[in-house]
């Protein structure tokens, strides 16, 4: 089962909707898979719970970046992109 749920977006003015197509988070069988444009090349990547506790931290390593999450508690977290000044976070769910 494929999961993705809601996005956020911070930047300037007029690039938010190029952003919301700029990357692609979900997760599957424990793993979060991370989906980038060219534009989110080495951008850092962290891994929030929803009480705002940071529980991992990676680079993208190209433009599908895998992150394991099999030992993080079932729950819903957000995943949170930033490069330069730009931030996509997304909602997902670990199952």
């Amino acid at each position: 089962e494929t999961s993705s749920l809601g996005f956020y977006t911070t930047g300037t003015t007029g690039i938010t909707e190029t952003l919301k197509n700029a990357v692609d988070v979900y997760q599957q069988s424990g793993t979060v898979f991370i989906k980038t444009s060219e534009e989110f090349l080495n951008a850092s990547v962290q891994v929030y719970s929803m009480t705002g506790e940071l529980v991992l931290q990676t680079i993208t390593n190209g433009t599908i970046t895998h992150i394991d999450v099999a030992n993080l508690s079932k729950g819903m977290y957000l995943v949170s992109l930033v490069k330069d000044s730009q931030r996509i976070t997304r909602k997902i769910p670990v199952e």
